[in-house]
């Protein structure tokens, strides 16, 4: 049976972060590009796929934070804060957080589980303003739902993730 649409296009999405995630970069490019002819008016899933690949040489494994400030891109500062879905999701064992502040700020990103207990800090520190994102390594965590959360001075969001092993 084949996969269509939706399914189809995130199936072809988690195997492009799999290869990017395994170093097997021209197997992701391959697919990306596939990817790209098919659905090529899905701008963010792209973007977000085209910027893990332009880092894949360097990519940061440990889960530190990556940060792209608007600055060295070209860009202006972010209008607003935000949080992004993260990615992917459901994801198996690593997903990308992204968040950009229109303004310094000092950010706090926490991982929780349902009970609402943190279950693992990614990001406590004073960020200048742009677009950052971290990864969650949750090899050691159970499968299940959790909710991210963002503090940037006034600015507090949540998210639900979905871990399956």
């Amino acid at each position: 049976k084949s996969l269509e649409g939706e399914s189809r296009k995130y199936m072809m999405a988690t195997l492009v972060t799999y290869y990017i995630q395994q170093n097997e970069l021209e197997k992701a490019q391959t697919l990306y590009d596939e990817l790209k002819r098919s659905y090529p008016k899905d701008g963010q899933l792209l973007q977000m796929i085209s910027e893990d690949l332009s880092d894949a040489p360097g990519k940061n494994n440990e889960g530190f934070e990556k940060q792209y400030p608007a600055s060295q891109r070209g860009k202006q500062w972010p209008a607003h804060f935000s949080l992004s879905q993260n990615y992917p999701n459901p994801f198996n064992p690593t997903t990308t957080i992204r968040y950009q502040l229109p303004k310094a700020a000092h950010v706090i990103v926490g991982i929780y589980d349902l009970q609402g207990r943190l279950v693992e800090t990614l990001v406590n520190g004073e960020r200048e303003p742009g677009s950052y994102s971290v990864t969650w390594h949750a090899e050691n965590q159970p499968s299940g739902v959790y909710f991210y959360r963002i503090h940037a001075g006034k600015f507090t969001a949540t998210k639900k993730l979905l871990l399956l092993k």
